[in-house]
């Protein structure tokens, strides 16, 4: 309840400020945004390649190795 409430104020004041003190519209504060979580979406991505390739580099346990190259050979 007490971070919902807190959130809430943020928002409001930090949306104010940028429009009014700073002088960013809607569509700046939108690539600001989008420039910040980029690098959390880009390692999502890069985690599930190296979750993918370490069955084919042998970094983890021959099952599950054998699992990935059965399921490999059967896309085929």
């Amino acid at each position: 309840m007490t971070f919902a409430l807190a959130h809430g104020l943020y928002k409001g004041i930090i949306d104010n400020y940028l429009a009014e003190s700073v002088g960013m519209s809607a569509f700046d504060k939108g690539v600001s945004e989008f420039f910040r979580e980029m690098p959390g979406l880009a390692l999502i991505f890069v985690l599930a390649l190296l979750y993918e390739f370490s069955a084919v580099l042998g970094l983890c346990n021959s099952a599950y190795a054998a699992t990935i190259k059965t399921r490999s050979q059967t896309a085929d």
